[in-house]
């Protein structure tokens, strides 16, 4: 199934990301031939119909692909730019979803480093691809709008939508603080990278107030020394970013890797002590216990089928901390459970024991060949590239003809289309008590453009002769400095809820609100 399949490839996608700290003695740096092996055992290779057929079952979003041909013909046909931006907007993410695809199924022929490298690589191609698009007509606050939304959109709607549903099955989610505090610090220094060019400006020049709200090209108050001093602070800032980002993957994939493999599934749930205020059921809306417990009025003989009183079952496991891992006893659970256990728990009885993690021990098999999979990632970069011209091409007709205002476009839009797979693993996999599976996407993905992607087009930009800076104006400003303060303070301590999680998606809400008015280019 679809869904199956986006959990088994975000597990093999991110097991090199998801926190646990282990002993010391086993932190062992890698030799190079060990980057080029799988760290799991592969099975066999399916065939070319095998393979043909799990890529097109690979997820429900693929099912949009006809989308493609039809924008396309849209396109070339001269039809109006609203209706070519809202078939290429949805052909875009299905082929999204297919690179991601092929980009797990070739990192599973490697070892965690030579895997999260290509996944790094990979990762945002969509995104990057429309930015170049963008840098290469000069629209550069377009591009520059799209890199501050793509920031908010993970650190807000996608890391909100995980507490949220996540929230409403588990009272509270935990995970661990070890690779957070880390990725905690790269937020900090990619917020200083983008506030620090604005603010020196500002506090430096006395120009009128339009300064603070057009991108560097656009502004005429500036004289060619001071959109030089700019430039120059943008493009040095841009090499210290990367280097950053270069340190933190050598750093999580090669001599500290083993921080960042996946935790044990073990004593995952909040620990409370004995007098401490509880919760009284695992879910937060045990709808199967309410079904058990109508089930069992109704029934004169429900004493003799073993049922408990859905209290007394749920108190009993919300105090059992700690489960002899060592037997494997499955049966002990149940009756630890009341024998009638909520499909959530007996689903996941690895997590209640302690020390296992059947996923290592598993041998996982491709979907598809390893040159189906070049060949597919590779075409379907090929294609995306197209559309994406033409999505770009189409929106400035869309912004003329509609009340949709540019910024809206940059900063809710475009970085949503290529997220989208992402997105929806995200949530999935938090639904299933994955919360760390889930940071490592909304959070990582965030540093991999402050650190990795925006600094990129900033000398992309240089090599093409655009002034392409991290001068940003002063809405886009306050709305990174927001949001990376209001996801530091959500991540900080370790725990969630579906609370923190609409408050992420309601503060993204505001923005998106923000958004859809404000143009830079009508300010007088």
């Amino acid at each position: 199934m679809p869904g199956s399949t986006c959990q088994k490839t975000t597990d093999s996608r991110l097991r090199s990301v998801s926190a646990v700290v282990v002993p010391q003695e086993m932190a062992t740096t890698r030799t190079m031939a060990e980057l080029l092996v799988p760290d799991r055992k592969l099975g066999s290779d399916p065939t070319w119909s095998e393979s043909l057929k799990n890529t097109v079952k690979s997820s429900y979003i693929v099912y949009l692909l006809p989308l493609v041909p039809v924008a396309w013909a849209l396109h070339f046909s001269h039809q109006s730019d609203v209706i070519v931006f809202v078939f290429s907007f949805l052909a875009v993410i299905p082929l999204a979803s297919l690179l991601s695809f092929a980009t797990e199924q070739l990192a599973l022929r490697t070892g965690d480093a030579l895997g999260g490298l290509l996944n790094a690589t990979f990762g945002n191609a969509v995104e990057l691809l429309i930015s170049i698009l963008a840098l290469v007509k000069g629209e550069i606050g377009l591009v520059q709008a799209s890199m501050i939304g793509s920031i908010l959109s993970n650190t807000l709607l996608v890391l909100g939508c995980c507490f949220l549903a996540g929230g409403l099955r588990f009272h509270e989610q935990i995970y661990s603080t070890s690779a957070t505090q880390l990725q905690i610090s790269l937020l900090g220094i990619a917020m200083c990278a983008l506030v620090l060019p604005a603010a020196f400006q500002f506090s430096l020049s006395s120009l009128s107030t339009t300064v603070a709200t057009r991108p560097i090209e656009e502004i005429t108050d500036l004289d060619s020394s001071q959109r030089a001093t700019l430039l120059s602070i943008s493009r040095g800032v841009s090499f210290m970013l990367l280097s950053t980002y270069a340190v933190y993957l050598v750093f999580q994939l090669y001599t500290h890797a083993y921080l960042f493999k996946r935790r044990p599934q073990a004593n995952k749930r909040p620990h409370h002590e004995p007098g401490e205020p509880h919760p009284n059921h695992e879910k937060v809306i045990p709808i199967n216990e309410w079904v058990a417990a109508v089930r069992s009025r109704g029934s004169a003989s429900s004493s003799s089928d073993g049922l408990t009183p859905t209290t007394t079952r749920d108190t009993t496991l919300m105090h059992t901390n700690t489960i002899d891992g060592t037997t494997g006893n499955s049966t002990a659970i149940d009756v630890e459970l009341g024998g009638i256990a909520p499909p959530s728990i007996r689903d996941n009885r690895s997590m209640l024991e302690f020390g296992t993690d059947d996923d290592e021990e598993e041998e996982e098999k491709p979907l598809v060949k390893a040159i189906f999979a070049l060949v597919l990632l590779l075409a379907v970069t090929g294609i995306t590239g197209v559309t994406a011209e033409f999505l770009v091409s189409s929106i400035n007709g869309v912004t003329e003809s509609t009340s949709m205002s540019p910024e809206f476009v940059g900063m809710i839009l475009l970085p949503i289309v290529g997220n989208v797979p992402e997105h929806v693993c995200a949530v999935t996999v938090s639904i299933k008590d994955k919360l760390d599976l889930s940071l490592s996407i909304a959070v990582g993905s965030t540093i991999q453009v402050a650190l990795g992607i925006l600094p990129l087009l900033v000398l992309i930009g240089w090599a093409m002769g655009q002034p392409m800076s991290l001068f940003f104006d002063a809405f886009q400003i306050i709305s990174l400095a927001v949001s990376l303060i209001i996801v530091q303070f959500a991540i900080s301590d370790g725990r969630s809820c579906f609370a923190e999680g609409y408050i992420l998606i309601m503060t993204y809400c505001i923005f998106a609100l923000c958004s859809w008015y404000y143009d830079p280019s009508k300010i007088i």
